[in-house]
């Protein structure tokens, strides 16, 4: 066998094995037959045509068999008869080739969903190196502002916390003695007086001593 086409002439046409239900050759019997591993379209590239039926009256024609030559078959055959602008407007078979439905099998199904997920894959790392290349630079940005600060940091940094500090106690003084100030706008002296109310009384009693009489 010099050619994938007459490896897919060693098929045989008689045997439900080696066919797919649309009559195409499956992709595991031929590369039963032939050295290097082909595809579907590697297939369909070499012998564009080629079915179970066209191999079946193949193999009837060598043996001398009847063909049964089908009616488009027929138009193919008796095309380039015609005469006049018929016979000029009319196209070789071979520019025309019939669609053929292609199904993938089981590998090639893998192989494709394989190809889709390095595909994706190759996204995903141009995005995880694109971050990382942003997170460099980022990082750098931080280091320079870190400098920066550093540079312009006051020398005398614990002088400047005991006078936050300073001033801060200032401000909270501020603030208590502003609070006194309005709760004595609205208490009473008596208010204040911190004696119990049986101090008071006993306070307010003044002890007066009895005058005595002077005798000559």
């Amino acid at each position: 066998m010099k050619t994938l086409q007459d490896a897919l002439n060693y098929l045989n046409p008689d045997d439900d094995a080696q066919w797919t239900g649309n009559g195409l050759p499956l992709v595991e019997a031929v590369n039963a037959i032939w050295p290097e591993q082909v595809t579907r379209k590697q297939i369909t590239e070499a012998a564009p045509n080629f079915n179970r039926d066209l191999l079946r009256d193949m193999k009837a024609a060598e043996e001398g068999e009847p063909v049964n030559v089908s009616d488009e078959d027929e138009t193919q055959v008796t095309a380039p008869e015609a005469s006049g602008d018929a016979a000029g407007e009319a196209k070789p078979a071979d520019d025309e080739p019939e669609a053929v439905e292609i199904a993938l099998t089981p590998y090639e199904e893998c192989l494709a969903l394989q190809k889709e997920s390095e595909e994706k894959m190759n996204g995903l790392s141009q995005q995880i190196s694109r971050l990382n290349s942003e997170l460099r630079g980022e990082q750098l940005r931080h280091v320079n502002i870190c400098v920066q600060r550093d540079r312009h940091k006051p020398r005398d940094m614990h002088g400047v916390n005991i006078r936050n500090y300073l001033n801060k106690q200032h401000e909270t003084r501020m603030k208590k003695a502003i609070r006194q100030r309005e709760i004595l706008k609205v208490t009473s002296p008596s208010e204040l007086d911190p004696r119990s109310p049986l101090d008071k009384r006993i306070g307010s009693k003044r002890n007066v001593r009895p005058l005595m009489n002077k005798t000559g």
